[in-house]
């Protein structure tokens, strides 16, 4: 969830540059107030993006050690026609 949500701010974070630099541009703000945000925007969600990468990995380094499935099959579907194995 972290890492769509880093992916999403991130993306949100680079299209906000934009109204930010024409602020700055047009309006008066103060000095630094457009790169500050910028680099925030952009910064936070590339910081939430690898906090899931990291969950990621010591999840899946969790089920590993101590021998779960990473996934369970829920249903198991058979067909009419005889298997080619036969």
């Amino acid at each position: 969830m972290s890492s769509v949500l880093g992916l999403l701010f991130s993306g949100i974070g680079f299209l906000a540059t934009l109204p930010v630099i024409f602020e700055a541009l047009v309006y008066d703000t103060p000095a630094g107030w457009g790169s500050f945000m910028c680099a925030l925007l952009v910064f936070a969600g590339v910081q939430l993006l690898t906090i899931g990468l990291v969950g990621e990995y010591v999840g899946r380094m969790y089920l590993t050690t101590n021998r779960r499935p990473q996934f369970v099959v829920r249903e198991v579907a058979q067909s009419d026609r005889p298997s080619a194995r036969s």
